[in-house]
């Protein structure tokens, strides 16, 4: 299976849908230690019907960082060949970062007494 292109201008939870080449420049983006688990999630949704249910990590085309959640279900041709993927992702960056800093207050805390 082949990815498409992510513009830089698409808002984060927009509906996308990968053909071609995009899917490889999406895989091509993920953080290289999240990358086996979304292949995996991948080929277990397009193998085996698993629903396909991902958080991971990415880098925007800017080079930030990026916490991701994603959900897509792959469409089939007659054949049941799958022909493209579609889904959404959200940005859950600034979850992730205000998940974090609780974490390290309540250790603080913790310490303090």
């Amino acid at each position: 299976m082949k990815t498409a292109e992510i513009p830089a201008s698409m808002p984060i939870g927009t509906k996308v849908t990968l053909r071609g080449d995009r899917m490889f420049e999406f895989m091509d983006r993920l953080v290289p230690e999240d990358r086996p688990r979304v292949e995996e999630a991948l080929s277990a949704h397009l193998d085996h019907g698993t629903p396909y249910e991902i958080e991971y990590e990415l880098f925007h085309e800017s080079g930030r960082r990026l916490a991701i959640a994603a959900q897509g279900l792959v469409a089939r041709d007659a054949s049941g060949k799958p022909t493209r993927m579609a889904g959404t992702v959200r940005d859950i960056t600034d979850q992730r970062t205000l998940e974090a800093r609780l974490l390290q207050a309540e250790s603080i805390a913790h310490i303090g007494h």
